[in-house]
């Protein structure tokens, strides 16, 4: 539990920092009867802000992030696969998703500083 609950603070540290900023749209959402582990924290980036200057500006100022995985067909062991016909949900949250710091280790300190850092890299 106090791994979960220390997840949950630094979830809502970022929401708090971020929940003004146009360029970012928050995930994951609150949903009522449902604790989230916050294993990860993941926003999603603006579509005309290209997230992989986001993720080498931020690890010039030692922030290490995690572009969200990429979408299971267009790896190269499924691509022959039969797949829906569209699949352009799995395919932006792919190219926007990006994934913070969230170790339970980091202070308060830590998130305040990597939510500013991303803030002013984002403008």
């Amino acid at each position: 539990d106090d791994i979960i609950n220390r997840k949950i603070e630094i979830a809502n540290l970022y929401n708090e920092k971020f929940c003004h900023v146009e360029a970012i749209s928050m995930l994951p959402f609150k949903q009522e009867n449902i604790r989230h582990s916050n294993w990860l924290y993941t926003i999603l980036i603006n579509k005309q802000i290209n997230r992989d200057s986001i993720i080498e500006s931020l690890m010039q100022s030692g922030i290490d992030t995690r572009p969200v995985f990429y979408p299971l067909h267009e790896m190269p062991p499924y691509k022959n696969y039969k797949h829906s016909g569209s699949l352009t949900n799995s395919i932006n949250v792919s190219y926007a998703g990006l994934s913070l710091p969230s170790a339970v280790t980091l202070s308060n300190d830590d998130i305040n500083f990597i939510a500013k850092t991303l803030i002013r890299v984002l403008k």
